[in-house]
């Protein structure tokens, strides 16, 4: 518990966004997450030439356009870390 608590304080400053667990169950491709169920990035052209430059990490592991975030991604107990480049951090919060 103190690790989740302790990641948390880390990125409170980050910009963040929360998700349910039943969706993550199911699986959400990467560009929905990023532009419709998160706002991370504005619109699903934006995410897909992220992807393309190679800029998207989830979790500090890079992706692509095939990759589907799941339940096996959540880390700290309930978050997912979402990079683009190397200082746009932006946290999804896992909720039951």
């Amino acid at each position: 518990m103190r690790s989740s608590q302790t990641f948390l304080e880390i990125f409170e400053s980050v910009p963040h966004s929360s998700i349910s667990l039943e969706l993550l169950k199911k699986g959400i491709e990467i560009i929905s997450l990023l532009s419709e169920k998160t706002n991370f990035l504005k619109s699903k052209s934006e995410v897909r030439r992220a992807l393309k430059e190679n800029s998207i990490s989830i979790n500090r592991l890079k992706v692509d356009e095939s990759f589907i975030v799941s339940e096996k991604d959540i880390i700290a107990d309930n978050c997912i870390l979402i990079q683009r480049g190397k200082k746009n951090y932006f946290l999804i919060k896992v909720i039951s």
